[in-house]
């Protein structure tokens, strides 16, 4: 049974990925990595395929008495040239997140307390459009509807066929994209075009 709750917080709330679920299942349970946050958004609201890292990197700890920012750390680990041109993808929608702590809660700085290091959500997307907060990242891509309908269309087909979409599956996805653009890709009509 659902119903309509008025939100205490919607000025930090708003679309699927502030949505503590989301944002729990993106994180460990002590921290947050905007890796992990990035992957996840890419791969499954934004339908990006992103490849294993190369052999012999080794993972980034977060401080979890934040002392120092996890986007600090990362800095030095996007140095290395291997790593910059992937994490140029994977990193925008992670750093947009860094305001949500492991459970979801808003915070404004690391540690106990906020008192440590203080959080830094701002970034630039892959092709160059530069956001303050989640609210400015999701209004880029808010107006990207084929690529998030692309992205839903994917993992529906995917888990309804129980199979990963081949090069041979593209022109049907194709044909979801362009059926639903007219009706600016609701859900109803996205789920429709994909079962016919």
């Amino acid at each position: 049974h659902f119903e309509n709750r008025p939100l205490r917080d919607k000025d930090i709330r708003g679309g699927l990925v502030t949505q503590g679920a989301i944002l729990k299942v993106t994180a460990d349970g002590t921290t947050t990595s905007p890796v992990v946050r990035g992957v996840f958004i890419n791969e499954r609201i934004l339908g990006n395929r992103i490849p294993p890292p190369p052999p012999g990197v080794p993972a980034i700890e977060p401080d979890i008495r934040g002392a120092t920012s996890i986007r600090d750390q990362l800095d030095k680990h996007r140095n290395n040239e291997s790593c910059a041109s992937c994490h140029q993808t994977i990193d925008p929608p992670g750093f947009a997140l860094e305001n949500y702590d492991p459970v979801g809660v808003w915070r404004t700085g690391y540690g106990k307390n906020n008192r440590g290091a203080k959080v830094d959500p701002t970034g630039t997307t892959p092709e160059g459009e530069v956001f303050a907060d989640i609210h400015s990242w999701q209004r880029i891509y808010t107006q990207n509807a084929d690529q998030l309908a692309r992205g839903f269309a994917t993992h529906f087909l995917t888990y309804s066929t129980g199979a990963a979409l081949r090069f041979s599956d593209e022109t049907a996805l194709e044909k979801v994209i362009s059926t639903t653009a007219e009706n600016g890709h609701g859900m109803r009509s996205l789920i429709r075009a994909a079962v016919l």
